[in-house]
């Protein structure tokens, strides 16, 4: 497929914007000392700028989504993305969020198109809308991350879940009512809005599944 000239360019300088900003933020930022994003003593608002070991890998640039018979096997997906594994690594090291939960939500989501976009406007991997993406930098101090990277996308999962783990008291691995809150909001889970849609709760018990599947695929190839 064609990439258009503009569209291209516009990426290229996206990405140069994205570079500089993470030398700029690790210069103010360096020896700020690393604060648990899960403390329970802890708000929000508190948390400290930080940055992605991975954030320097060229590798999740201008990526591909991977074909399908590899996302039907986590081991076949990982085979072919090998750097993803170091995305959730760190995502299962900074948000206690599990690889086969991450890539389980993701499937559902995007079907790991980086450049998924829906009706909602809700884009990439994660299909997180702009105002909830921007939320996710304001908090975090990651205002260099983006939507189509696979570990941006990640990070920004782990983020979500454990605060609906502190909003909605569900448990971070729980795949079912994490991901009925990911879709509806953690205020529409909260008012049980999922309740009035049997179609979303047939969704949510797919995503379960396929998160078993991922899970015991991956005994094969652990992280």
């Amino acid at each position: 497929m064609l990439v258009k000239p503009a569209f291209f360019l516009g990426s290229l300088i996206v990405r140069f914007i994205r570079v500089g900003w993470r030398i700029v933020v690790m210069m103010l930022f360096a020896g700020c000392a690393h604060r648990s994003p899960l403390s329970t003593q802890e708000t929000v608002a508190e948390e400290k700028p930080r940055q992605l070991l991975t954030a320097s890998d060229a590798r999740f640039d201008f990526e591909l989504q991977p074909p399908v018979y590899a996302q039907e096997d986590a081991c076949i997906l990982l085979e072919e993305r090998p750097h993803w594994r170091l995305a959730l690594q760190e995502a299962q090291t900074n948000w206690k969020v599990k690889p086969w939960f991450v890539l389980a939500f993701m499937h559902q989501e995007s079907r790991f198109d980086p450049r998924a976009l829906s009706k909602s406007m809700a884009y990439g991997y994660a299909q997180a809308k702009d105002d909830t993406w921007d939320w996710y930098m304001m908090k975090t101090g990651r205002y260099d991350s983006v939507r189509d990277r696979f570990d941006d996308a990640v990070d920004f999962m782990g983020f979500y879940v454990n605060r609906n783990r502190d909003r909605n008291h569900v448990a971070i691995n729980d795949v079912k009512n994490q991901y009925l809150a990911y879709h509806e909001g953690m205020g529409g889970f909260e008012s049980g809005s999922y309740l009035a849609k049997p179609w979303l709760l047939a969704v949510s018990d797919k995503v379960v599944n396929r998160a078993h599947m991922y899970r015991e695929q991956l005994r094969r190839c652990p992280l």
